[in-house]
């Protein structure tokens, strides 16, 4: 796994999507996990707890933990202010 700490959490966020979309979730989950650590106090700080929230959801599921599955990919589905990511 990448040293997500020595990337800015722009490239965190790149990166999380490319781990995401090839099914990667636990190294997506950590890529945004760091990016929203970055991101503490910005309008993007939501923005990267959800999708660190989503990665562990899908973490969750691929291990058959269904109610884990269940309250992450509810909390990381909760509005948030809007932001540049979007």
């Amino acid at each position: 796994m990448e040293d997500f700490d020595s990337f800015t959490p722009e490239r965190n966020h790149e990166l999380g999507v490319g781990h995401f979309n090839a099914g990667r979730f636990f190294p997506a989950h950590e890529a945004w996990e760091t990016s929203w650590k970055q991101a503490k106090g910005t309008a993007d700080a939501e923005f990267f707890k959800g999708l660190s929230q989503l990665g562990a959801g899908y973490v969750h599921l691929q291990r058959a933990n269904a109610h884990g599955a269940f309250t992450l990919l509810r909390r990381s589905a909760r509005p948030s202010s809007p932001n540049r990511w979007r």
